[in-house]
Formats: C-alpha cells, sequence, structure tokens
C-alpha cells in the first residue's frame, strides 16, 4: 500500500489507540478525528505509520513499559502485574490493548503483530537482542497461542502474515526436542490454513511434516493427515489417517473413527480407488447416522456423489447432492452449500445444460469469497473455465484457468495445479497455439506421474496428438527448448 487511506486508519485510531483517559492522548486523539492528513504528513506507507504509532506508545508509556507488555506476551502473558504498572495496564485495558485471559494479561492481536514487525521498536529495545531468548522460554510452548491468536483476526492481513513470519523465525530457532517438533508441525497446519500459503510455512520451517512418525495422538495424525492430502502427498497422508484410525478405535472414540474413515475414503478416491473410497465412506455414514452427526453426514453422502459422478452415474450422483444439500441448508452450513453448488454445477455441464451450470458456479464462487475459501475458490474457477472452453468463449477461458492455477500454486495443490495445466494445455491446443499447449502438457504430466495418478495416461495421450499434429521436428524442438527430454514412448 503505497498511500494511506486516512479515513480507515483515523478510525483505527480513535477506536484502537488514543481512547484513553490521560490528557495528552485525549487531545491527540480529538486532533485525530479532525485531521489525520495534517498528523501524518509526509508518511505514505503502512510500515512508516506503525513506526509513528509505537513511537507514541513509547512516550506516552514509557519503553519500559512497552518492553514488559510485549515481553510478558513473548513468554505466555503477564501473570503479575507489577505495582508500578497497575495505573498503566488498566489504561491499556479499558481502551483495549490487552485483555484478560484465563493464562493471565494478553496484548490484542493486532497490537501484538504491530510490535511484532516494527523496526522502530526492535531497534529501540532490549527485545532486539533478547527476543530469541525470549522465545526459547519453555521452548516456544506459547508461541503457537500467539499464532492462533494472529490468525483469528481477518481483516488487514498483510500485517499478520509480515508478524507470522517474525514468530516462525523465532520457532525454528528453539530446539528440535519430540515436542518441540510436534508444536512445529501444528504450526505449520495452522499458518498454512491461516493463510493458504504453502511457500510461507515451509520457507521458515521447512518440511515439517517429514516429522509425522512422532506424532501419537489421534487427532494431530488426522489433521497432519488432512494437510498432506491437500499438498496431494496422498501416501503419508493415507499413513497418517490409518495411524489416527487405529489410536481412535483402541480409545473407543466413535467420532474420531468415523472422521478418520471419511478422510480416508477422500486419499481413497484422490488415488482412483473408488471401490475401497465407497466403502470408507460407507461406514463413516453408518457411524454418524447412529451419533446423529448431520454435519458429517452431509459430507459422506456429497462424497458419495463425487464418486458416483466419477463413475459416469449422474443421476444418482444428483440424488446424493440434493440429500446432502437439504441437510446443509438446514444446518446453514455455507461451505456446505458452496460445494454441493459447484459440484452440481459440474453434472450440469456434463449433461450439457451450461447455462445453468454457470449459474450454479457463479453462486458457489460468491460463496466461497465470502468465507474466504481459497481452495473453492480455485475449484470454481477451474470448473467455469471448462464451460468457457465448451463454449468457444477462449480469453474468458484462459483468464480463470489461470487465477485459479495461482490460488493452486500458493496452496501446494499438486494436483490442482496439474489439473489446470492440464486444462490450459486444451484451451491454447484448441487455438492452435500447439507450442503453449505443449509446455503446460508436459508440466501437467510430470506432476500426474509423480503422484502416480490414473491422469498421467489421458494426458500422455493428448501430448501424443499434439506430436501428429506438430510434425516430429517442431515437436522435439519444443520440448528441448522447455528443458524436456523428447519422449520416445508416451
Amino acid at each position: 500500500m503505497s498511500n494511506i487511506d486516512f479515513d480507515k486508519y483515523r478510525i483505527l485510531l480513535v477506536n484502537s489507540y488514543f481512547q484513553s483517559r490521560n490528557a495528552k492522548i485525549t487531545r491527540f486523539w480529538n486532533r485525530a478525528t479532525t485531521n489525520a492528513k495534517d498528523i501524518f504528513h509526509g508518511i505514505r506507507t503502512r510500515k512508516e505509520f506503525f513506526s509513528k504509532i509505537i513511537r507514541d506508545f513509547q512516550t506516552e508509556f514509557g519503553e519500559d513499559f512497552i518492553e514488559y507488555l510485549a515481553g510478558g506476551e513473548l513468554i505466555g502473558g503477564i501473570t503479575n502485574i507489577l505495582p508500578i504498572y497497575e495505573n498503566k495496564m488498566g489504561v491499556m485495558e479499558r481502551s483495549g490493548h490487552i485483555i484478560h485471559k484465563k493464562s493471565g494479561y494478553h496484548l490484542t492481536p493486532d497490537i501484538l503483530s504491530e510490535y511484532l514487525i516494527n523496526d522502530v521498536f526492535f531497534d529501540n529495545t532490549f527485545l532486539k537482542h533478547n527476543i530469541e531468548e525470549l522465545a526459547k522460554a519453555d521452548n516456544g510452548v506459547h508461541i503457537l497461542d500467539i499464532l492462533n491468536s494472529l490468525l483469528k483476526v481477518k481483516d488487514d492481513r498483510e500485517i499478520y502474515r509480515e508478524a507470522t513470519e517474525k514468530l516462525l523465525e523465532m520457532l525454528n530457532c528453539l530446539e528440535s526436542d519430540n515436542e518441540q517438533k510436534k508444536r512445529r508441525i501444528r504450526a505449520g497446519i495452522v499458518v498454512y490454513y491461516g493463510f493458504g500459503n504453502l511457500n510461507l510455512v515451509t520457507a521458515a520451517i521447512g518440511e515439517f511434516w517429514t516429522d509425522y512418525g512422532i506424532l501419537d495422538d489421534g487427532i494431530d495424525l488426522q489433521a497432519l493427515g488432512i494437510f498432506l492430502g491437500d499438498i496431494s502427498k496422498l501416501y503419508e497422508a493415507r499413513i497418517c489417517m490409518e495411524r489416527a484410525n487405529e489410536i481412535f478405535k483402541n480409545n473407543g472414540d466413535k467420532i474420531g473413527i468415523a472422521t478418520s474413515l471419511h478422510n480416508l475414503g477422500i486419499i481413497l478416491h484422490l488415488q482412483g480407488n473408488y471401490e475401497e473410497a465407497m466403502n470408507k465412506y460407507n461406514q463413516s455414514l453408518k457411524i454418524d447416522e447412529e451419533l446423529g452427526e448431520r454435519h458429517r453426514i452431509s459430507m459422506s453422502l456429497r462424497f458419495l456423489g463425487r464418486i458416483e459422478y466419477d463413475k459416469g452415474n449422474y443421476d444418482d450422483a444428483v440424488k446424493l447432492y440434493n440429500q446432502s444439500l437439504m441437510i446443509a441448508e438446514k444446518l446453514g452450513d455455507q461451505s456446505g452449500i458452496a460445494k454441493l453448488l459447484g459440484e452440481l454445477g459440474i453434472v450440469l455441464l456434463h449433461q450439457g445444460n451450461y447455462d445453468e451450470a454457470i449459474k450454479l458456479y457463479n453462486q458457489s464462487l460468491m460463496i466461497a469469497e465470502k468465507l474466504g475459501d481459497q481452495s473453492g475458490i480455485a475449484g470454481t474457477l477451474y470448473e467455469l473455465g471448462k464451460v468457457y472452453l465448451i463454449q468457444d468463449n477462449y480469453g474468458e477461458s484462459i483468464e480463470v484457468q489461470k487465477r485459479s492455477l495461482k490460488i493452486k500454486e500458493l496452496l501446494g495443490d499438486k494436483y490442482g495445479i496439474a489439473h489446470s495445466l492440464h486444462a490450459l494445455g486444451v484451451t491454447h491446443e484448441v487455438k492452435k497455439e500447439y507450442t503453449f499447449a505443449l509446455l503446460n502438457y508436459l508440466e501437467a504430466s510430470s506432476i500426474y506421474k509423480e503422484l502416480n495418478s490414473p491422469y498421467s495416461k489421458d494426458v500422455s495421450k493428448l501430448i501424443t496428438d499434439l506430436r501428429d499434429k506438430m510434425g516430429n521436428e517442431q515437436f522435439n524442438k519444443a520440448c528441448k527448448e522447455f528443458g524436456y527430454v523428447p519422449p520416445d514412448n508416451i
């Protein structure tokens, strides 16, 4: 953001920073409500804005008090208020800068994130030199709580992303005993789903999922299995989910058994093992019907419908989807409704009802965007791209497929990336842009083979057909230019 949105930050000032009983702050507040542009003259970026906020806090409350707050937060909150700070703590609590929880006083997420990202604050306090030592208190046991706190805030995401990067850096400095590895796994999952960005996690704490063998809790294993499935590591995902299922069985946890069976069904489905996947879904459905778990009943019906669709049984798929949709609507499950509308749209597409399919896709997309469901947005854009292609609307098809691909790359969704490349290849090919079509097919084929996906055969057929259209000489030249060895036997 190159320029300050002064109206927005004036409200922020009034509501978050300067509502205190101190006369000096009150005078500043009154000025802020009338002439924010004068106060922030020459300040162009958000970083400069927050630097000024921190400086004002230090000026008003004292640098030592700010250190006391932030330092206490990093080691789990302030449990015993020092007498010299009691009045200041009262002001901070009344003005909404700190809140009281069972574990003590904590900075609110917006305030904490500003401390974490602010260069002026770190340059002028002891935290510049001691932040690692603070993070190591109890071997970082509180960092995951801080991450959870930051990720609950939905507005102004860039601030929290920057703060999260600092926390992940701290986490990476800690000793890697088994308990710390478990926290790293939980933190990685939390951040991935908080920001939908695999690169943010892996850049800071590496491939944390390689430590899954140390997990002994069914809930942790299941969460990791879901994550691994989302980034297309299906073999590892299945191991985690099977281990979780055994733990739930040993503990007699019926809800755990049902959810792990359902998630195993998803993994088997992705691997193309439809019959075994249906078996898992039905086992899960039976338990959920016994327990009266309507939300998961709806999910199981939806996934059973998806298998019927994949098998070409469209009428059966529609029946199951509608049963699932009826439950989701009664529950007010917006996420479930969005997914079901999208999947019903897919069936309508294959039945040739394109206008109705587009209508359902757009309804699904609107809900997914409202929920911030990046995976749902990417999937719906992908399906919209297919309809536009069928309608010969190539420009629109390419645009939405590229948007879908970008989101999938951020999510680390290899299956999704391959599907989008596949679709883009088909659209370039229809436009007779064979060289670009070949590049997309080759990249999709490489991913499908890595995932041992049955779709690799489909793309291989497309590459063979494209070679016939291009001729061997042009085909081989293009392969070499893209860094691929021309396939002799596709």
